[in-house]
């Protein structure tokens, strides 16, 4: 129960953030809060080069398949 709650209090994903969400302000600042120090250019070139790479084509499977049922299971509920 208390991993549960922690979970809220994670930081979104940047590249979350830049490439599905279109939030380029919040991506900055986790990848601030990630990288304290390091400067605004480096930040939002990193930021130029997350929303590049989003675009190429990536093949995605399936979460929920019968092979990572059980183990998705465990990692969730202990």
């Amino acid at each position: 129960m208390t991993y549960t709650a922690c979970c809220f209090m994670i930081a979104e994903r940047p590249r979350r953030l830049l490439s599905r969400k279109g939030d380029r302000a919040g991506g900055i600042a986790v990848l601030k809060l990630i990288q304290p120090g390091t400067s605004q250019k480096q930040v939002e070139a990193e930021a130029d080069e997350i929303l590049a790479i989003s675009h190429e084509s990536v093949e995605s499977g399936r979460f929920w398949t019968a092979r990572l049922r059980v183990p998705v299971l465990l990692a969730f509920f202990n």
